[in-house]
């Protein structure tokens, strides 16, 4: 790849978002966010077994009534066994994730975000969250609201441990209260 290319295409991405953003780009809401998941490791951890895993998260949200974009931080402990080793794996990330309720009024929503940020305890490196979720609104148009969420979360991490690319895939469910609208 020339060294054109390589500088130009994280600016093609961030004007691709900017692009996908909504007109109106105002503040919304923060929210707090709790889950619970059951989470398996990938293809290459040998043996694995699905365990338990948890995390926290605050988001702030800034949009339109239909359309809205998040962005926050989340730490999760992403929990599986294995023949070899059963350590908890720490995941600290920035994440940004957009948010669109199905029709004018519903209270149903989808969301799709992505994330960079840390592995810690059972192995260092970068982790990289992908996630999709459903989810329903509870007290929309309400100061105060709360929101369910159902959602498959993919990490991808990268080390200079063997493998040097792994992932973990959780199912879960996120609890979250919001402030604002």
């Amino acid at each position: 790849m020339s060294g054109f290319m390589r500088r130009a295409s994280p600016l093609l991405c961030l004007l691709s978002l900017a692009w996908a953003l909504p007109a109106r780009a105002e503040f919304r809401s923060v929210l707090p966010a709790f889950s619970l998941s059951r989470d398996h490791g990938g293809a290459f951890v040998p043996g694995s077994d699905s365990g338990l895993g948890a995390g926290a998260a605050v988001r702030a949200r800034f949009g339109g009534d239909r359309v809205q974009w998040e962005v926050g931080g989340e730490l999760v402990i992403g929990g599986y066994a294995t023949e070899a080793d059963s350590d908890p794996i720490l995941q600290l990330a920035a994440t940004v994730a957009r948010r669109q309720v199905l029709e004018e009024g519903s209270r149903f929503f989808w969301t799709m975000g992505a994330g960079a940020g840390l592995v810690g305890l059972g192995g260092s490196g970068a982790a990289f969250p992908l996630r999709l979720g459903a989810g329903v609104a509870f007290g929309r148009g309400a100061p105060v609201g709360l929101e369910l969420t159902a959602f498959d979360r993919l990490v991808v991490f990268v080390s200079d441990g063997d493998p040097r690319v792994d992932t973990i895939n959780g199912l879960g469910l996120e609890l979250a209260v919001r402030f604002g609208r």
